[in-house]
């Protein structure tokens, strides 16, 4: 909502209507469309893409993988014009290991830059990355992983900041074992450092909420000195009108960095 505001409101020199009170500032709760007149609320759960931990989350996380490579682009499914300047680019990738319990350090930066020339932007090719497990799994293997990626530029260089990278998806692991091998291939779709949200109707008759055990009160381990509990509610949600919902993505980019 704040990079809305400055989207109408780029460089306000006098404040219209004028002060009162001392109150400047704009804001913005409703925006008309052709569709009508559609509110806006806050959420707590948007956040921008997380940036690669410098180390592990948990000590029952998986080993960091060996490596990410990213192959020779191909295919026409992509759409790497979006979010980078125009003429060649260059991307670098790095990655984690993840299970229910935690996430991995990331591996080292890559030490070459993943360059797309405008021409295969053009083509919309795809990236094909090969995640590669470490020689030794350990007790936690990995049941999924995080790539992250760095802003597309055009000069040539390897963000060494960990800062620099972004998450751009979450893909299962198609091998647990030692040195096994995940391929995704990369299309572009989620660009590093935006958020999403979602855009959609709360009527019941779109969208409801189902109790499916009446509420209750569970007591929890006794760890210290006091007892501890929780309130617990089973519940789901239903979408009835899927079409009347849809998510937003790649929001925040005000702007190529």
């Amino acid at each position: 909502m704040s990079d809305l505001v400055k989207t109408f409101y780029p460089r306000e020199r006098i404040s219209l209507p004028a002060p009162q009170n001392g109150q400047v500032g704009n804001t913005i709760q409703t925006i008309s469309t052709q569709a009508g007149i559609i509110e806006f609320n806050p959420d707590v759960f948007i956040r921008q893409n997380p940036t690669p931990p410098a180390a592990a989350t948990s000590s029952n996380a998986p080993a960091t993988p060996a490596s990410i490579v990213a192959g020779a682009v191909t295919g026409t499914d992509g759409d790497h014009n979006k979010g980078a300047p125009a003429g060649d680019t260059n991307v670098n990738y790095v990655v984690t290991a993840s299970n229910r319990f935690g996430e991995s350090a990331p591996t080292a930066v890559q030490g070459s830059v993943v360059t797309t020339t405008q021409a295969n932007k053009d083509l919309g090719v795809h990236v094909p990355l090969t995640v590669t497990n470490p020689a030794t799994i350990g007790a936690f293997p990995p049941e999924y992983f995080r790539v992250y990626r760095s802003e597309a530029k055009l000069a040539a260089g390897v963000p060494a900041d960990l800062s620099s990278y972004s998450l751009i998806a979450q893909i299962p692991a198609a091998s647990q074992a030692s040195s096994g091998t995940t391929t995704y291939n990369y299309v572009n779709l989620t660009l590093p450092f935006t958020s999403t949200a979602y855009l959609g109707e709360l009527t019941p008759s779109v969208i409801t909420f189902r109790q499916l055990m009446p509420m209750m009160k569970m007591d929890l381990a006794v760890l210290s000195p006091a007892y501890r509990w929780m309130i617990l509610l089973y519940g789901t949600p239903i979408l009835f009108a899927p079409k009347k919902w849809i998510r937003l993505i790649n929001i925040g980019r005000l702007e190529v960095r």
